[in-house]
Parts: structure tokens; C-alpha cells; sequence
């Protein structure tokens, strides 16, 4: 072995040393000697060159060399597997040797096929053996390829192109064989041209070589050699061949993936996708259908072929996008990995999207419309033959990726699916009935598979709903027919025919209100649910035939009728006329007689004294309108009227109550008193509703009018110049002269809300005597009131804005209310508030006029828009005063609905701009200014948080923009200055502290005041400094320095004294914050208190010069001081204790001279206070006398006589001077 392996060193040195290529014909001569060496001594034959081979991933010379040296096949599989390192490249060759090795063992097993191997070895032997003699004369000069290929037996035939082929006769041979043909006339090729021969004979397996070498020897004699290879591959069901014709340079992709997938996968489970093709497979030419075909018929079968697809993409067209779904195919059907399978569709979806970039398609097979329709089919299918455990799981990632989101094609919407699939899986309904497949022919495509799964969900829909409704899933029926696009009417109209039943089992069904709120319930569930009108119109329009309905009310069938008719009204034209005329018929009929119901109530209350919750009456103790109404519901959302005053005047009801006036013709047609009256109030109700056409109609109908409906009238025509005050019939011009008189003779009587204004007559002329009847008019209407108000002070809008009183009319409450608003007009705030009250309009709808007007002043005054031409004024100038915007927002009946609004588009405004400019950020800005204003006229802490919220927000873009007036603007305008001191950090951060005092904040003591706390927080004493001497307020920042310094020398108080560091910087501290105080005061020329701080300061420094000695001067008391002050030699230390301690009496003093100069012998501490204190004679005598006191101690302190004597001289000396 020993000798072995030096023979292997030697050969490899000899390849290195001639400067071989490792893997060439010449190194492969160089192992000759080993492998006789190794077969010689009956040894292992030596893999060295194989190895080589392998390492280098040269397969062509690797199989060359096993194959002539007739290395044993599991050697060779045991190298494939350890040495090559491309997966590609070993997976072919371990399939390849693997099947030769299959194909040995299985012909070991018989005898038969032993001794047909043999022969047949022995006879390939001996023609080999002759083809080499023959040919090793001619190639003597050939390439190495050549002499390999001579050498394993395969004689080189040259590749020419198909033409070259066809011009060549049969039995011919390449120029480099002529002479080996010379030689030896046994060796003949034949060519066969493809395009010659269109019905090529069907090969058959046993014919066939089956050594590899052979085959492919035996393919190249034909025009197309890669087509002969497929061929070959199909009759041998080897599918190494069909990757051996990829590897030719004209050959197709799509043909050899095509037939690589149908001899791995096998004709039985791709049956179905071959059955259009005539006769056998060999030489059919493949098409994109065919592929199509095949890939939807082998997802069919899951996991049994689902790796099979993957790798016929990865060894043809690895660049495909189609790759990337069939590796998701395969992980959800072999490994079941969902997460995996999630990452691939998404990376499907970026590669699109990169391919929606480049404009090209990176697949050699097909393009990118047939890639995506190929992948919804795969798509479908798997959904159709996914187990029920799997669904959710796959219908998730696909909702999740999202499938389909990036192509172009139309394919099936499995977000809806996953949708639908969470609705039946809540709803406890088995999906599977949803994805059942139908038994048609015609449900059936090409391919054998069935169609979209969306086909079967809306064929099936019926079937599921039928089941949500049985189950009275309503709400998960209602999301699948959502999800569908389904209309839903029909659930709408089951859910509420269900709980109708479960209704009726309760006890609020025997009450007319809950009966009522029911029925109220059920149009908004019309409504909300978007039902057509003829399956609402037709439920309540039925509901009465219903037997539960026998004992209901007539004022609650008039309710149900007026419901249907609102239905049918909402319709266009879809019931016939006269039917509807006759529901609306009946439905006055029912509310004429509910209103006699209700009468009847009323007297029967009347009788027994007993007070109805629910019946109210009025000052005459007649029913009021509000109890005799039957109408539940809003009248701006029941029947289609006619209610602008407008529409009234053009209105053919109104001209046929006219016409029938005129004639008389107005002849009741009920016959009962009681009716009548009924009638009348039913009339009132609906002018209540300001429905003036509805209230002619329903009189014309009845043939009954009143009173009321003929002063509306008349107003309508006098406003409108229709009618004079002449023409007025005679009653009505009666009652208006003594409704006149009696305004006349009481003025503080009944007079409309209008009529507390300046006279109308001066300066309007006719016009204006028309206001004094249209108020008089008013006065006279009990049911109707609004609607002449409403056409009185419309008529007076006219007048004030000089504008023809039918534009007004035709104009919208808003426009009138804007041209109002943007007048000079003085009285324009009031006639504004009387005008949105004679209006009637809702909070929401005035605070939005408000607002959006507001902003676009704004807008047009900081130069981001401009007013047209023709244009109305703007309602709000910014530059005016604040009480002109209170006056504003007091229009609306809630300020702060206004401050939210405002706050809300400054919001929207800041949102929407990508870089902030000065235009946005100032209407910003002005915005949350009038918001604030708002919220602090309806006191609302909650906006006024928000507003300062914003303001935090915003404030860093404006600093951004360097826009720093606008936070001083902002700041000052708004006043909040301790909530906002985010504004004051940012103008210090970017050092525009003084723009904040150019602002005239001396004016506002509120800002100076708060200045001066924001600057006590960051102890700046230079910027402090500076705004106190802006703002002349040394007095308030001493008053600060001073409180802080007495809080912190309090806090020291009983605090041991330690000559630490940081006990001298705490002290220190204490006499910088006096000494600043001392400076302030005197600054301030308040000497008093400057000298009061300055003493402070001197205590403070002097107890931290005698913090060594271990001596407290600071947070003494009286009695401490006089200690002290009695046991300190230095003079000038207890002078500076009793300048503290306000101890500046000579009676102060007496005790420490005593101590000191008597008792001590200290002269220098008098001499120094003599030099301090004026002279007084009364000093010494109260010296003697505080002696005397001490005479039990005069013997000791004659012990020192010297001193005294001294003493007694100097005092008599004083004494005579003084």
C-alpha cells in the first residue's frame, strides 16, 4: 500500500510538473500506471483521477474515465456524493449511476439476461476493438477530446448545422472519418435529417443500447441530435438523456422539460395531460399549452410529483419566475411548511415587481402572462384537493403574501376566499361546501381540472346563506354575501321577520311604544344595511297583512304605511301610480283616525282627572302637536317633500289648492265633525314639518283646508309678489288689523322674535311696509310658525343684502348666510343668529360653514390662495380684534364644536403639508389660536389640552423653519405662558430669547411674571439678567434670589456643620443667591432690603470662613447671638453676626464689651469698636454698672489690677472728651 501511495504522490507531481490540466486526457494516461499497478496485485482500483475530476466539476471526463476503466458503480456513487460540490451536478449523476447500478443488479437476477449480457459484451468488445484499430490510423493528429473519445470506443462525428446535414448524402461521414472509412470500409454512419423524415419510427426499449455512450453515439447520426436524445430518453425512461439534450447548444428548454417531467413523473399520473397528443411522445414537439398541461395535472397529484415540478424548472429555466411558486408548491405539499411556502410567494412578488422595473421577463420558457395564468390554475387546483385540516392554514399565507397582488393577469382574489373561509369556520358552517366541485362536463377545462373557485362560491352562495339563515346567522351571512358582492336584501329582510317573532313573545310588544320603536328599527336596518326600496316598501306594505298586526293601533299602521311610502318614494317610479296613490290615501286615513284615537284618550283622562304620562296638552288643554304626531322618525328623513319655500311657490299642489279655493270647490268630504277636527290637526302637524306642499295635498285630497295652511300660503305669495295686501281675503285682513290694534294698545304683547329690530320702513319704502305684514302674519300662525318666520326673515335678507328676494329663495341657507357675513354691516351678528334660528339648522352643518370659511380667510390672507372674481367677501378678517371672532363663534350654539373643527384642520393642515412653508405654518398657527379662543368661551379644559398639545407638537417644525415670531405669536396670543414653556425652551435652545422681548412683553404682566420663572429654573444669570433689565423688574428677580436663599439657609437648620466640599459649595451657593438680591435691590434703589441681603451674605461667608473653627454663626436665635457675640474675640466677626441678626442697639454690645475688655483684657476689640461706633458717655456708665453686679468677682478680676487701671484711665479720658 505504502508503494501504492507513492505512485499516487509520483503521478500527481508528474501532472504538476508537465503543467497539465488535472482533468485532461493526458493527466487521465498518467493514472494508467496506477490503475495496472492496482490491477496487477488485485488491489482497489485508485479514484485519484476521479477525484480530481469531481473536485474541478468536470462530469464529462469523470464519466469517460469511470467508464473505461469499469470502476465498480458504487465507488463511483460514493465519490459523486462526497466530491462534487455543485447539488445540480450530483443529484444527475447520482440518478444516472444509481439507475446503472439498478439495471446490473436486476439483469444479475435472471440467467437469461446473463448470458444475453455477455454475449452482447463480448460482441461491443470485439467491434470496439476493430473500430479502434481502424480509427487510431486516421486520428493521429486529432484533439484530445477526439483520442478520448477513441479511446472509450465512441468515434467523434462532427456537429454541423441541420442544412449541412441535409446537403450530406446518406452513408456519408464527417472529413475527419474519411480516412479511417478508407482504411477500413466496415465503419459507416449514417445520418437521418429530422426535416426529411416528419414520421420518424417509434423507438422501442429493447433495440436501444443501453450503455450511455452508445445511446448518445447513436444521436448523433441524426439532424437534431438533442431531439433524438428526447426521444431516446422517453423510449428508455431515462430521464439523464433528456438532461444531455439541454447541454446542445440549439436545443429547447421547453421540449426537455416537458419530456424530463413526463418520464420522472410517469404516464400514469400525467395521463390525463397527454391524451391529446396522437401515437407516442418521442418526437412530438412540445408547446407552452403542452407544459401548462402537464404542471396543472402533476399539482393534482401533491406530493407524489410536487418535487419533480420544481426540479424540471431548476435544471431547464432556473432564472424562471415560475420557480418560486412551484418551491412554494413544494413546501406546502411535501413539508407542510407554511412559514417557508410564505417566504416564497413573497419573493415572487418582489420579483415581479423588479420585473415591472426592468420591462423584461427573466424565464427562457414561456412569458409572463403564461406564468401567471399557469400559477392561479396550480393555485386552484391546490385549493380544490387541499384536506380540510390544511385550508385555513393555506388560504391564510395565501391572504397573507398576497396572491395576485403583482400580476398582471386576472386570477382568483384569495384574500376574499380567507375572508369567506373565517366567516363560515366563526359561523361553525363546514367550508368544504363552498369548494364542493360540480359533476357538469361543462365544469370541466381542457386539462380535466375544475374551474375558479370563485365559480363554485357564488354557484354555491344559495346553499351557504340558506345555511347562515337557518342557523340565524344573520351577521355572518351578511359578511359572506358582502364578501361575494351578493346583494343583501333577503337577509335583511329574514333577520328582521325573525326577531319580529321574537318580538311578539315579549311583553314590550303589547305596548304601542315599543311597538313603535321596533318599527323605527327596522327602516334603520334597511337603511343601514343599503336595502332597495321595493323589498323595505314591500315589508311594511305586508307587515299589516301579517296576524300578529290584527291589533295594532291606526296610529301605528299610519306609522308602518308612511315607512312603505318613504320606500316606495325612494324608487324610481317602480310602483304604479295609482297604487301609491292609494297606500298614501290610506295612510292619512290611519292617521286621521289615530288622531281621534288619541282625543278619545284625552277626554276619557279628562273625566277621571287622571294626567297621562304621555299625552300632552296646551294652555287651551287641546292635544299638542308633539303628542298627536304619529311619526317617530325625523321629518328630514321621511317622505320626499318639497319643503324648500322655493319648490312651494312652482308646486302644482299649491296651484290646484288655489284654483280649488278660488271655486269653491273645497267641500269635506268626511262626514263626522270628529274627523274633521282631525283632519285640521293633521293638516297643523305637517305645516309643523314645514311641508307646505304636503298640507295642500293632503287638503286637496280631503277637500278641507284651515286656517293656518292660509296665512302660510299667503305668506308664501306676499313675499314672493305674488299677491297684494288688497287681495288678502277679507277675514284674514281682519284679524291682522286687530292683531295691529292690539300690538298698538299692549306693546309689550304677543310680537314676533323679528320685531325687536330698527323699523323697517325707513329707508325701504313699500318693501318694508310688506316686513309689518309678514310679522303680522306670523303672529296670527299657530301650526306653521317656522315657515313664516322663515319667509320673513328671508324677505328681509333680501332687503339688507339689496338681492331680489326669489335669489335668496333659490339660494342656499349658507349662501345667504356668507354674502351676510362678509358685509359691513353693523347689526350683521344678529340678523345672523336670527336667521340660522329661523333656518333650523343642525349644530354640525353651521359649525362646518363656520370653519371652513375661516380657514380659507386665513389661507387668502397669508397669500396661499386668492378670491375669484365675482367671489363673496370673506366672513373673518384675521387682523381684527378678538371680540369680533367671539362674536363669531357665539353664531354657533356650542363654541367649543368650533374649536374642534378648527383644531381638527390645523391637524389636516399640518398632515398634509410635506415640508412645512411660512404660509401653512402661520394659518396653523392662527388656527390653534381661534381654538383656544373657542374652548376658553365654552370652558373646556379637555380642547384646551389638545390645543396645547398640538402646539408641543408643532412647535419643533416651526423652529425647523426658523420661523420663531410664530411661537412668540403663538405663545403671547394664547397666555397659557407655564403650560407652554416648550416654546421658551426652544427660543433659549436656538438662542432667540430676545425676539420673545421685542414682542412688547413689558405690556403683559402675566408673560413677565412667567419669564422671570421659567429663567429662576435653568439658573442662566446672565439671561436673567437681561430679560430683568428688558423688563425693569430688578425688584421681582432680588424677591427670587432672596425667597430661595432664606429656603435653602432654613433647610440647613440643625444641620451639623463639616468643612466638606460639599457643605462650602451649599453655602456658597446661599451667598451667590444674596448677593444677587443685594444687586437687584440696590439696582432697584431699595437700599433697605439691599443691605439687608448684603449683611446676609457677609453672615453666610463668614460661616464658611469658620467652618474649621467649628464655630455656627447661621439659623441662630437671640439668645445664641448674644452668646456668642459675648465669647468671639474678633470684633468684626460679631459685628458682622449682629448686622445679621438686626442687633445694632448699644445695649447690644454692652455684654460683649464687658466679657471682653473688663473680663479679658481685649483693647483691640474696643479700639476696633470705637472706630465703628460713635462715642456715647452712657456706654461706660452702663459698663459700671453691669461691673457692680459682678462684684462677688472682684478680688479675681483684681488679680489682673494692671489691666484695670488701665481700663479706669481710659475710660476717665473718654469720659472728659465726651
Amino acid at each position: 500500500m505504502k508503494v501504492m501511495q507513492r505512485l499516487e504522490y509520483a503521478t500527481q507531481q508528474a501532472v504538476s510538473s508537465q503543467s497539465l490540466k488535472k482533468t485532461s486526457s493526458a493527466a487521465a494516461e498518467l493514472w494508467h500506471l496506477v490503475l495496472t499497478y492496482c490491477r496487477s496485485l488485485d488491489l482497489p482500483l485508485c479514484s485519484g483521477f476521479l477525484v480530481e475530476c469531481a473536485a474541478n466539476q468536470d462530469w464529462l471526463s469523470f464519466i469517460c474515465h469511470a467508464q473505461e476503466n469499469l470502476f465498480p458503480a458504487r465507488k463511483v456513487l460514493e465519490i459523486i456524493d462526497q466530491e462534487f460540490s455543485n447539488p445540480h451536478l450530483r443529484e444527475h449523476l447520482h440518478l444516472t449511476f444509481k439507475s446503472i447500478l439498478r439495471q446490473s443488479e436486476d439483469t444479475q437476477q435472471t440467467k437469461s439476461g446473463k448470458r444475453r449480457s455477455g454475449e452482447q459484451k463480448r460482441t461491443n468488445k470485439e467491434r470496439n476493438l476493430k473500430k479502434e484499430r481502424n480509427v487510431e490510423r486516421a486520428v493521429t493528429s486529432r484533439d484530445q477530446r477526439a483520442r478520448l473519445y477513441t479511446r472509450i470506443g465512441v468515434p467523434q462525428i462532427a456537429k454541423q448545422p441541420a442544412s449541412a446535414a441535409r446537403v450530406r448524402k446518406k452513408g456519408s461521414l464527417p472529413e475527419e472519418f474519411k480516412e479511417a472509412d478508407a482504411v477500413d470500409g466496415e465503419l459507416k454512419q449514417e445520418t437521418v435529417d429530422l426535416d426529411a423524415n416528419p414520421e420518424l419510427p417509434v423507438l422501442i426499449a429493447e433495440q436501444l443500447p443501453s450503455n450511455i455512450f452508445d445511446v448518445l453515439l447513436s444521436c448523433q447520426t441524426y439532424d437534431q441530435p438533442w431531439r433524438a436524445m428526447l426521444a431516446h430518453s422517453v423510449a428508455l425512461k431515462r430521464n439523464l438523456f433528456a438532461i444531455f439534450a439541454a447541454c446542445q447548444q440549439d436545443a429547447e428548454m421547453l421540449d426537455c422539460a416537458c419530456v424530463w417531467l413526463c418520464v420522472t413523473c410517469g404516464s400514469g399520473a400525467l395521463g390525463p395531460a397527454l391524451t391529446h397528443i396522437k401515437g407516442s411522445i418521442q418526437w412530438h414537439v412540445w408547446s407552452l399549452t403542452d407544459l401548462h398541461s402537464l404542471l396543472i395535472v402533476a399539482a393534482a397529484h401533491r406530493p407524489t410529483v410536487a418535487k419533480a415540478m420544481s426540479l424540471a424548472l431548476e435544471y431547464f429555466d432556473p432564472a424562471n419566475l415560475l420557480l418560486d411558486f412551484l418551491h412554494f408548491h413544494e413546501a406546502v405539499t411535501i413539508r407542510m411548511d407554511f412559514v417557508e411556502a410564505l417566504k416564497h410567494l413573497k419573493k415572487l412578488n418582489s420579483r415581479l415587481d423588479k420585473c415591472d422595473a426592468d420591462g423584461k421577463y427573466p424565464g427562457k420558457i414561456g412569458d409572463r402572462i403564461w406564468m401567471e395564468q399557469l400559477c392561479g390554475r396550480i393555485a386552484d387546483t391546490l385549493l380544490l384537493i387541499c384536506p380540510d385540516w390544511m385550508l385555513s392554514r393555506f388560504l391564510r399565507v395565501m391572504s397573507d403574501a398576497p396572491f395576485g397582488e403583482s400580476f398582471n393577469s386576472v386570477v382568483t382574489d384569495y384574500s376574499k376566499l380567507n375572508k369567506i373561509f373565517k366567516i363560515l369556520e366563526k359561523a361553525e358552517i363546514d367550508p368544504s361546501i363552498c369548494f364542493a366541485q360540480g359533476s357538469h362536463d361543462d365544469d370541466k377545462q381542457n386539462d380535466g381540472m375544475p374551474n375558479s373557485p370563485e365559480r363554485w362560491l357564488v354557484s354555491n352562495h344559495s346553499v351557504v346563506l340558506q345555511a347562515l339563515l337557518e342557523q340565524g346567522q344573520f351577521e355572518a351571512a351578511r359578511e359572506y354575501a358582502d364578501a361575494l358582492g351578493l346583494a343583501s336584501d333577503t337577509i335583511t329582510e329574514r333577520q328582521i321577520l325573525s326577531e319580529l317573532e321574537t318580538f311578539q313573545l315579549s311583553d314590550l310588544w303589547k305596548t304601542s311604544q315599543g311597538r313603535a320603536k321596533f318599527w323605527l328599527r327596522c327602516h334603520d336596518e334597511f337603511c343601514s344595511n343599503r336595502c332597495s326600496p321595493e323589498t323595505a316598501g314591500r315589508f311594511f306594505e305586508t307587515l299589516l297583512d301579517h296576524p300578529s298586526a290584527a291589533g295594532i293601533s291606526q296610529r301605528e299602521r299610519a306609522v308602518v304605511l308612511e315607512y312603505a311610502l318613504h320606500w316606495y318614494n325612494k324608487g324610481l317610479h317602480d310602483r304604479k301610480l295609482n297604487g301609491k296613490a292609494e297606500l298614501e290615501k290610506n295612510m292619512w286615513l290611519c292617521r286621521i283616525r289615530g288622531v281621534m284615537e288619541l282625543q278619545k284618550e284625552t277626554r276619557a283622562v279628562a273625566e277621571d282627572k287622571v294626567v297621562s304620562p304621555w299625552l300632552v296638552t296646551d294652555r287651551d288643554g287641546r292635544l299638542s302637536s308633539s303628542t298627536l304626531s304619529v311619526t317617530p322618525m325625523n321629518p328630514s328623513d321621511m317622505l320626499v317633500r318639497q319643503k324648500t319655500i322655493v319648490g312651494a311657490l312652482s308646486s302644482k299642489d299649491i296651484d290646484l289648492w288655489l284654483k280649488m279655493v278660488s271655486h269653491g270647490e273645497l267641500k269635506p268630504v268626511l262626514e263626522s265633525y270628529e274627523e274633521q277636527m282631525a283632519l285640521e290637526t293633521v293638516i297643523g302637524q305637517v305645516l309643523n314639518e314645514q311641508d307646505v306642499t304636503g298640507a295642500c295635498r293632503l287638503s286637496t285630497l280631503f277637500r278641507q283646508s284651515t286656517d293656518d295652511l292660509e296665512i302660510v300660503v299667503s305668506c308664501l305669495r306676499l313675499a314672493a309678489g305674488q299677491l297684494t295686501f288688497d287681495e288678502l281675503s277679507s277675514p284674514l285682513r281682519l284679524r291682522m288689523e286687530d292683531l295691529k290694534r292690539e300690538v298698538e294698545e299692549h306693546p309689550c304683547g304677543l310680537q314676533s322674535p323679528l320685531t325687536s329690530e330698527p323699523p323697517w320702513d325707513q329707508g325701504y319704502g313699500d318693501s318694508g311696509q310688506m316686513t309689518s305684514y309678514l310679522d303680522t302674519l306670523s303672529n296670527l300662525c299657530d301650526c306653521g310658525k317656522k315657515i313664516c318666520l322663515r319667509i320673513a326673515i328671508s324677505f328681509k335678507m333680501a332687503l339688507l343684502l339689496r338681492l331680489p328676494y326669489q335669489s335668496v329663495l333659490e339660494s342656499s341657507s349658507f349662501d345667504v348666510l356668507l354674502q351676510l357675513l362678509g358685509s359691513n354691516m353693523v347689526h350683521k351678528y344678529s340678523q345672523a343668529e336670527k336667521f340660522l334660528a329661523a333656518c333650523v339648522l343642525s349644530p354640525t352643518e353651521v359649525v362646518s360653514f363656520l370653519s371652513e370659511h375661516i380657514v380659507k380667510a386665513l389661507r387668502v390672507h397669508f397669500g396661499e390662495c386668492s378670491l375669484s372674481p365675482g367671489q363673496a367677501g370673506l366672513i373673518f378678517n384675521p387682523s381684527s380684534s378678538p371680540e369680533e371672532f367671539q362674536r363669531l363663534a357665539h353664531l354657533c350654539s356650542d363654541p367649543s364644536l368650533l374649536g374642534n373643527w378648527l383644531l381638527e384642520d390645523a391637524v389636516s393642515i399640518a398632515s398634509s403639508t410635506a415640508d412645512s412653508t411660512v404660509s401653512s405654518l402661520s394659518v396653523e398657527v392662527e388656527l390653534m389660536i381661534l381654538s383656544h379662543e373657542c374652548h376658553t368661551l365654552a370652558c373646556s379644559m379637555e380642547g384646551i389640552a389638545s390645543v396645547l398639545r398640538l402646539a408641543r407638537q408643532r412647535t419643533p417644525y416651526m423652529a425647523k423653519a426658523k420661523q420663531f415670531k410664530l411661537m412668540v405669536h403663538l405663545l403671547v396670543s394664547i397666555g397659557r405662558y407655564r403650560e407652554m414653556y416648550f416654546i421658551l425652551d426652544s427660543l433659549r435652545r436656538h438662542d432667540q430669547f430676545e425676539m420673545l422681548l421685542q414682542s412688547g412683553s413689558n405690556k403683559h404682566e402675566k408673560l413677565k411674571r412667567a419669564l422671570l420663572d421659567y429663567l429662576w429654573r435653568p439658573q442662566d444669570k446672565t439671561l436673567r439678567e437681561m430679560v430683568a433689565l428688558h423688563l425693569t423688574m430688578y425688584r421681582a428677580v432680588a424677591e427670587m434670589h432672596k425667597q430661595e436663599a432664606d429656603k435653602q439657609l432654613v433647610a440647613l437648620r440643625g444641620v451639623r456643620l463639616e468643612p466638606s466640599f460639599a457643605f462650602k459649595q451649599a453655602l456658597s451657593r446661599i451667598q451667590e443667591q444674596y448677593t444677587d438680591a443685594a444687586e437687584n435691590f440696590f439696582k432697584d434703589e431699595c437700599l433697605h432690603y439691599g443691605q439687608r441681603c448684603q449683611a446676609m451674605a457677609s453672615l453666610v461667608a463668614l460661616q464658611i470662613r469658620l467652618l474649621a473653627s467649628d464655630v455656627r454663626v447661621i439659623c441662630l436665635s437671640t439668645q445664641e447671638v448674644v452668646q456668642l457675640m459675648s465669647r468671639h474675640t474678633s470684633f468684626h466677626d460679631c459685628l458682622i453676626v449682629a448686622e445679621a441678626y438686626k442687633m445694632r442697639s448699644m445695649s447690644s454690645w454692652i455684654e460683649p464689651l464687658y466679657n471682653q475688655v473688663i473680663v479679658r483684657g481685649n483693647f483691640s476689640y474696643y479700639a476696633e469698636f470705637k472706630r465703628t461706633f460713635p462715642r456715647k458717655s452712657s456706654l461706660c456708665s452702663e459698663i459700671a454698672a453691669r461691673f457692680e453686679l459682678c462684684i462677688s468677682e472682684w478680688k479675681r478680676i483684681m488679680v489682673s489690677n494692671d489691666c484695670l487701671i488701665v481700663f479706669g484711665r481710659v475710660c476717665a479720658l473718654q469720659i472728659h472728651a465726651w
